[in-house]
């Protein structure tokens, strides 16, 4: 019992010890601000959505779209320039509109019957006050080639909010941004045709990164 004991207590030990650097180092990561100092830009988005495009050699070619637009109600103009990316529960990072031909975009506007929506590579401008100069634009990346339970959604560009931490294995100081992270589940097994896929939103969050 006397051994037992011993182990159970290095064991305990070892545990507050772990317990300890976790919580520190939690405490260390910036956080966003609970309410900000810097400005914010209004955010809306709708669920993203499958779509298919024949590419210029008659292949049919699956694609992820999210409407969202972006009101600036800041005591001044802003200039807008989002950046988004999507990353998998399998470590998959994707920039969206990377790699996606200027006609899924002609498609999306056409399925969506929307004609002021603006083109991605041209919504990046002065963002004026007010919700008549809002504007609506639209991420869209390739769809994955591997099975995906969840992704991740990071909006950048939405705030002016920032702050230093210490990279883990250089030491180098980085620079962290205020992002929009949206995350989305997506049950299944749909690869090749995510006509019918399901996508469930389950967190909608501010996070430095």
């Amino acid at each position: 019992m006397k051994r037992t004991f011993g182990l159970v207590t290095v064991l305990a030990a070892t545990l507050c010890l772990l317990s300890s650097d976790f919580v520190g180092s939690v405490q260390a990561y910036p956080q966003p601000q609970i309410v900000s100092r810097s400005w914010q830009l209004d955010f809306d988005f709708q669920t993203p959505k499958p779509i298919a495009v024949e590419d210029a050699f008659g292949n049919v070619k699956w694609y992820w779209y999210m409407l969202y637009s972006v009101e600036n109600n800041s005591a001044k103009k802003r200039f807008l320039s989002p950046e988004v990316t999507v990353a998998t529960d399998s470590g998959k990072i994707i920039t969206a509109g990377r790699n996606v031909p200027s006609n899924v975009f002609n498609a999306v506007q056409a399925a969506e019957g929307n004609p002021y929506l603006i083109d991605p590579l041209l919504v990046v401008d002065e963002l004026l006050v007010g919700s008549d100069y809002s504007k609506e634009t639209v991420a869209i990346w390739p769809a994955f080639d591997h099975d995906v339970d969840e992704m991740r959604v990071f909006v950048a560009g939405l705030s002016g909010e920032s702050a230093y931490a210490e990279n883990a294995l250089t030491k180098e100081r980085v620079l962290l941004r205020r992002v929009k992270m949206l995350t989305f589940s997506t049950p299944g097994n749909l690869v090749g045709n995510i006509k019918n896929q399901p996508v469930v939103l389950q967190a909608d969050a501010e996070v430095m990164r």
